[in-house]
């Protein structure tokens, strides 16, 4: 891609600050030939260079000092994305945006996140609180350069009308915050609660029998029940009168719930979200990870694979560099405004992260019978109030407008946790409880986790985990290969009265008691299959049964429904048993396209046409014939993906519309509503629907059949593609005309990635391994959501190798690396990260503790490589 203006404008700045820069100290310029950056508080001389691909390397006497280094180098690259962040995370999105962000504000605010920010560093050692603080130091002294007119203001402040003076300092917490936002919202927040307790209130036993199925559509676990400890049949706490007091609670909240109010919060949610850029819809993640032991590979050796998948942006969520110290040799990523690093590998094991969707958090509908004060145990508790001040961005000019927002102070139990609505009359609360705002040493665990210089110390720190919902998978260069989805799982009372993705009544008797100790945890190690995969797939298939709580131990609901998984497994099973697996091989799974999804569904096509051939259009018999002959490949250039797309939008509305009304919102997407339909589609006898899910209730002067509303649905489709095209010559139905994503930028417009306004073309397709996931309106099969990182690992015990993709870039608006690698991810072409001077752009950086007479506050030189 050209240089856009606001590249341009960027470089021009650059230079002339560069020049200004040479001229603040031109005596220390001219000692060396590397630019001199000071960065306080550096206990020895580091250094920062980056390369072709915009990888920045930096090295470093000791861990603290590459940690302040890097956080100079993520300003100085990404200064906008990290502000972002910290302000989204806080809600305080106004304060950059302006007054109509007041509407979502309070919304974030409410979530209180800032307050497990908090708890985060207060649990944390002084080593790793250190670290926290070394990366404020860097972010700092980037900012404290900016505001002396060294380094060019990012673009998007020149379009807020803000300077270098109104960007505030960094503080350790705004890292914190930045971690928690991450943790939250790939906790699944309140989707369990939206998907399946919400819409279970609302439908009839019948249609949620059916539609909302707990279990997947390939029952594939992440650990075998052979390899997993045995279970013991649950029995509900404290039969007798504590139960049925309980009982009556819960009848009694079912009936105070006032469900339009609900939704409401749900809504105000999603929407909020959106503007956070964090996980807008319920399905949005769709990571894959997967390690091979040595038995199965080629060369024996250890191999290891991740795609990393959250919604489309143009700041990538994480970011790449290799850390040099002499207490961690790191190769890979962190996420943005974190210290540290998480995906990649150091000289021993390499690691790999995707998003679990435990069900670590719980709603409370609490009373309120006195303002302020909450009902707990038969006493009154009082809330904990903190008043909060809002400021707004107006034309540049940063105003109190606390005033103009209605009921923006925060609420706190301290039992349970924020306040997230009050309900009408303010004489009910929903307050959330999640694990994170009281997350112990979980950044001890994962920092300790990285430097362990072995398996054993490796476990002990991966099985300490607490509060981020990952599934974790770890190889070594000694052979080794681990599963971890340790998580402290609360131990809910009544599970059965009052299940989990429920809203709880809030009076005591459903606290959680404790949590689910370490043997109830997944966890494997080194399994005779010779391989591990996950997919967000149920870890040990508790849900398989479609009964989630029926052996006594309870995980969560919302996962994957399966095919990824599946066909991963499968795809390892048969290269290892031809030849054994090779690094390529690892490659190609991750570009994998084969829609099994849309392969589950054709036979209900077949069968339809078989049986009402009247029904049966020329133009619908094409597209027929062209997936009778389909071999599920969802490459840019096929016809078949987007007329089964199309068709299962309008197949799933058609069913769903009638029956669920506006609950249809949660409901449209592919990886919900599969397992529903083929349920009722594959088995006659043991839905409690029938055929009867195929009439449409609106139409009451004629009964609709199965065949009608599968045709039907694919006349439409026809006719759709057709409209959509501007042809009815069906091989012109390009998949990736329709398929195409858009990396959008928190401004919009021309800071959005978007190839001219047009997206970008991509493979993929829901449940695909290489996938690429959009919802279910038929006129719309843009993606929202898609691996933002991808990376494999051979563990070689004579050095470890590594090849990386990453969605966008690793810089930010204006710089060359904005975006700059997106095209090659989408032709699946791989880099390696290494320490090779021919890889280098622009000058090596020195950054020192201190300037001339040591009290420089931003260095006398230019700190940014040569655009």
């Amino acid at each position: 891609m050209g240089a856009s203006v606001f590249q341009r404008v960027h470089q021009a700045t650059f230079m002339w600050g560069s020049l200004v820069g040479l001229c603040i100290c031109p005596a220390v310029a001219g000692t060396s030939p590397d630019p001199v950056v000071v960065l306080p508080g550096l206990e020895d001389a580091a250094s920062l260079w980056w390369d072709r691909n915009g990888v920045a390397h930096v090295e470093a006497e000791a861990l603290v000092d590459g940690v302040a280094v890097q956080g100079y180098a993520a300003a100085s690259e990404r200064m906008y994305h990290l502000d972002h962040l910290r302000h989204a995370a806080g809600g305080r999105t106004a304060e950059l945006y302006g007054p109509d962000q007041l509407e979502v504000d309070p919304v974030l605010r409410r979530l209180q996140l800032r307050r497990a920010a908090t708890e985060l560093l207060a649990g944390a050692s002084p080593d790793t609180r250190a670290l926290f603080e070394a990366y404020a130091r860097g972010v700092n002294t980037y900012l404290r350069r900016l505001r002396a007119g060294l380094e060019a203001l990012p673009p998007e402040y020149g379009e807020l009308g803000l300077g270098a003076q109104q960007i505030p300092d960094w503080e350790p917490v705004d890292s914190g915050l930045c971690a928690m936002i991450y943790g939250f919202s790939l906790a699944s927040p309140f989707v369990p609660e939206a998907i399946h307790g919400l819409t279970r209130q609302l439908l009839g036993p019948r249609l949620v029998s059916d539609l909302l199925r707990f279990a997947p559509v390939e029952p594939t676990p992440i650990i075998e029940p052979a390899e997993r400890p045995p279970l013991s049949v649950a029995s509900e706490e404290c039969p007798g009168p504590q139960a049925d007091a309980a009982k009556v609670a819960m009848d009694e909240a079912l009936d105070e719930t006032e469900l339009g109010w609900v939704m409401d919060l749900f809504a105000d949610w999603r929407r909020a979200s959106r503007v956070a850029g964090i996980l807008p819809n319920p399905y949005a993640t769709a990571s894959n990870n997967w390690v091979v032991a040595p038995a199965l590979t080629r060369n024996g050796h250890a191999l290891l694979a991740n795609d990393p998948h959250l919604s489309a942006q143009a700041y990538n969520q994480t970011f790449l560099l290799r850390l040099v110290s002499p207490e961690l040799r790191w190769t890979g990523a962190g996420l943005g405004g974190v210290p540290g690093v998480g995906f990649g590998h150091n000289d021993h094991h390499a690691l790999g992260f995707t998003a679990l969707a435990p069900d670590n958090l719980d709603l409370y509908l609490e009373s309120v019978p006195v303002p302020g004060h909450v009902v707990h145990r038969g006493t009154l508790v009082p809330m904990q109030r903190t008043r909060e001040t809002y400021v707004v961005n107006e034309g540049g000019v940063l105003v109190d407008r606390t005033d103009q927002v209605r009921d923006g102070d925060t609420f706190y139990v301290p039992h349970h946790g924020p306040v997230l609505a009050f309900g009408p009359l303010g004489r009910s609360a929903i307050t959330c409880k999640w694990t994170g705002y009281r997350p112990g040493a979980e950044a001890d665990h994962f920092i300790a986790a990285l430097l362990a210089p072995s398996l054993e110390e490796y476990l002990v720190e991966a099985r300490a985990r607490e509060v981020l919902p990952f599934n974790a998978v770890y190889a070594d260069v000694e052979g080794n290969i681990h599963y971890s989805g340790s998580l402290r799982y609360p131990r809910r009372r009544f599970p059965r009265l009052a299940p989990p993705w429920w809203i709880l009544p809030g009076g005591g008797l459903f606290d959680w008691n404790g949590a689910l100790p370490e043997e109830l945890q997944p966890d494997l190690l080194n399994p005779a299959r010779g391989w591990i995969a996950t997919a967000n797939n149920d870890p040990w298939g508790l849900t398989f049964d479609n009964d989630p709580l029926s052996e006594g131990t309870y995980h969560g609901v919302v996962y994957d429904i399966g095919f990824r998984a599946t066909r991963i497994g499968a795809l390892v099973d048969s290269l290892a048993s031809e030849r054994g697996v090779t690094l390529g091989d690892m490659a190609r799974i991750q570009r994998d396209t084969a829609w099994s999804l849309a392969g589950r569904y054709l036979t209900h096509l077949d069968q339809a046409r078989r049986a009402r051939p009247d029904l049966v259009s020329a133009n619908v018999g094409e597209a027929l014939d062209r997936l009778a002959q389909w071999n599920l490949s969802t490459h840019v250039d096929r016809a078949e993906p987007s007329i089964f797309f199309a068709w299962l939008s309008h197949f799933s509305g058609m069913v769903l519309s009638d029956d669920v009304g506006p609950l249809k919102v949660l409901l449209s997407w592919p990886e919900v509503v599969t397992p529903g339909l083929l349920f009722v589609l594959d088995d006659g006898v043991a839905n409690r629907t029938g055929d009867r899910i195929f009439d449409d209730l609106r139409t009451p002067l004629r009964r609709e059949t199965r065949e009608e509303a599968i045709l039907g649905a694919m006349d439409r489709a026809v006719a759709t593609l057709a409209e959509r095209f501007g042809t009815s010559e069906q091989s012109r139905w390009r998949w990736g005309t329709l398929h195409r994503v858009r990396f959008g930028h928190p401004l919009g417009g021309e800071f959005d990635l978007d190839n001219d306004g047009a997206g970008f073309e991509a493979d993929g397709a829901s449940s695909t391994v290489d996938v690429a996931g959009t919802g279910l309106d038929p006129d719309d099969a843009s993606i929202g959501h898609l691996p933002v990182l991808r990376f494999i690992v051979e563990l070689d015990p004579a050095g470890i190798k590594s090849w990386w993709m990453l969605s966008t870039g690793n810089g930010g608006v204006g710089g060359e690396h904005y975006g700059d690698l997106t095209e090659r991810y989408l032709q699946h072409r791989y880099f390696q990260i290494l320490d090779d001077p021919a890889q280098r752009r622009g000058p090596r950086v020195r950054l020192v503790g201190a300037g001339p007479g040591g009290t420089a506050p931003w260095g006398p030189g230019p700190g940014v490589r040569e655009k």
